[in-house]
């Protein structure tokens, strides 16, 4: 594809949150502040002139709808990143099955676990919150 060609393609972010299921309380405001980041970004005229394009999915609060959902993501929709998920139960099997072996860098805005901390990560895995205080063991 000629240089000038992928210039004008948006950068396609996913966003992995919990519009259904037990934080589902909290998945359309994180969803609605991504949506409001990434159109401040494109006003100011996007990465590199480019615009941001966010694709949105929902991990149900639940590992095996968030993996599904993040296949679909990456393979499908072909994102460069993932916003989500919330909970450490569907963020850490969603980064080991498949954004660290697909290259895709994942940022949770949510997730506490320690696990998270200590994962083999390849750098790919990101959180905007601290863990939860280790207990004494």
């Amino acid at each position: 594809m000629p240089r000038l060609a992928r210039a004008a393609e948006p950068v396609k972010i996913g966003t992995l949150l919990d519009l259904t299921g037990a934080l589902a309380a909290y998945g359309k405001p994180i969803q609605n502040g991504a949506i409001l980041a990434a159109d401040q970004f494109n006003a100011a005229g996007g990465p590199l002139g480019r615009k941001i394009e966010l694709v949105h999915r929902d991990s149900q609060t639940d590992p095996t709808a968030g993996i599904d959902a993040a296949k679909k993501l990456v393979e499908l929709d072909k994102v460069v990143a993932i916003v989500g998920a919330l909970s450490s139960g569907v963020t850490i099997p969603v980064a080991t099955s498949v954004t660290i072996p697909s290259g895709i860098v994942q940022i949770s805005p949510a997730s506490t676990s320690p696990q998270i901390t200590e994962l083999q990560d390849n750098d790919l895995l990101f959180r905007t919150c601290p863990q939860t205080p280790c207990r004494a063991r």
